[in-house]
């Protein structure tokens, strides 16, 4: 279920790329269902891209003084309004309900790929140093730590309690706004040791541990290349547009592993379970882009599930700051002199493709030629299906 919180979440979002993007996410193309929304088949899933959508009808219903379009696009607030006979008039015309399809194909890959299921999700040596460093010294330290603080013997105190307690703290401060007393078991030094612990599990599990983990996106990557494209190649006068954004709903799961194939906050050093105290370093921000284009009229966009400009000391795979409650990735298309340029957002901030470090918007032709290996080569059946040279271990980083 998707809390009241989430949904909030998802409708602010909506309303802030509805201000950034006006045309494209505009109360036209809303109204005509010129947009396109996809989500996978959970309903936590289905909630969120029908929370967005009421962000979006929110957002120009708000914001116009047209009684009809407000009546158009507030059919969820309208109705409460009769509940609380605040109204008591039913509107003629019809307002329109949620548009959506499901995937579960493109959005929940990761079930159907046999390579991924077998050799990482039921695989008990996957993740190994994620057994490790849960069993290790610095974990050791905090459950002695809790366990003072609660008076316990030490062998009552688990490391999946002390998670557990965590979790609890971590959960009613996001979703309920409030200081939990569990919060009060743990100190700075502590949340960073459970924070890292967490971090192993997502890369072993989701990202570069594996090679498989981000092959498993590639149905996916294709799907968002081959939207980019449709945008992106000229057309007749005559000729149909594409929809003016994509709207791809999924899971922290379904983000990941898209965000790996990418090769996006990839450190030089594999966290493992004996490595905690030397994951540390500086990202720099970014520059800003001199050259000034004009957003292309037809803008494909990916939005899953905020993160600074800077990551501070530490890795930059962190995974609290890249996929958290909302986590989303969008994929702007522009038309400038030179050609359609990309750029790419992680939380709506900038980040630059790896390979491409010299530019902020770099042209579309570039960003394809950059991943033309995997535009040519990563076949989800193949890579799901076959025997896959690199499924195990990835020990290139």
């Amino acid at each position: 279920q998707l809390v009241r919180k989430g949904r909030d979440d998802l409708q602010f979002l909506a309303q802030r790329l509805a201000t950034l993007f006006p045309s494209l996410l505009s109360e036209e193309n809303l109204r005509k269902r010129r947009i396109r929304f996809v989500t996978s088949s959970k309903h936590r899933c289905v909630s969120s891209v029908e929370a967005f959508q009421e962000g979006l009808q929110q957002h120009w219903g708000c914001h116009g003084d047209n009684y009809h379009c407000c009546r158009r696009c507030h059919r969820k607030a309208f109705w409460e309004r009769v509940k609380t006979k605040l109204l008591t008039s039913v509107p003629t015309d019809n307002a329109p309900g949620y548009s959506h399809s499901v995937d579960d194909e493109l959005m929940r890959f990761f079930e159907l790929c046999r390579g991924y299921v077998d050799g990482v999700e039921n695989n008990r040596t996957a993740l190994l140093e994620v057994e490790k460093f849960k069993h290790g010294k610095e974990m050791e330290a905090v459950r002695r730590r809790i366990a003072e603080k609660l008076g316990l013997s030490l062998h009552l105190l688990t490391p999946d309690l002390v998670e557990a307690a965590f979790f609890i703290c971590s959960y009613e401060l996001s979703i309920k706004s409030i200081h939990s007393p569990w919060c009060f078991l743990f100190d700075k030094s502590d949340a960073k040791v459970l924070e890292y612990k967490s971090d192993l599990k997502q890369f072993w599990k989701r990202s570069y541990g594996h090679v498989i983990n981000s092959l498993s996106s590639c149905q996916l990557f294709h799907h968002i290349f081959r939207t980019l494209d449709k945008a992106g190649r000229p057309r007749r006068s005559t000729e149909a547009g594409p929809e003016p954004a994509s709207i791809l709903v999924g899971h922290a799961e379904t983000l990941l592993p898209l965000l790996s194939l990418l090769g996006l906050y990839k450190d030089q050093t594999l966290p493992t379970a004996s490595n905690y105290h030397s994951q540390h370093g500086i990202k720099s921000p970014l520059s800003n882009k001199k050259e000034a284009c004009v957003l292309k009229r037809y803008e494909p966009v990916l939005l899953l599930r905020k993160v600074p400009l800077r990551l501070s000391a530490g890795r930059s795979f962190r995974t609290s700051r890249i996929i958290p409650y909302a986590a989303n990735l969008l994929f702007v298309l522009y038309d400038c002199q030179r050609g359609p340029r990309l750029q790419l957002l992680v939380n709506e901030t900038p980040v630059r493709f790896p390979d491409l470090q010299t530019d902020d918007t770099p042209l579309y032709r570039d960003v394809r030629a950059t991943y033309r290996h995997l535009l040519d080569g990563c076949d989800f059946r193949r890579v799901c299906e076959g025997r896959v040279e690199g499924r195990g271990p990835n020990t290139e980083l």
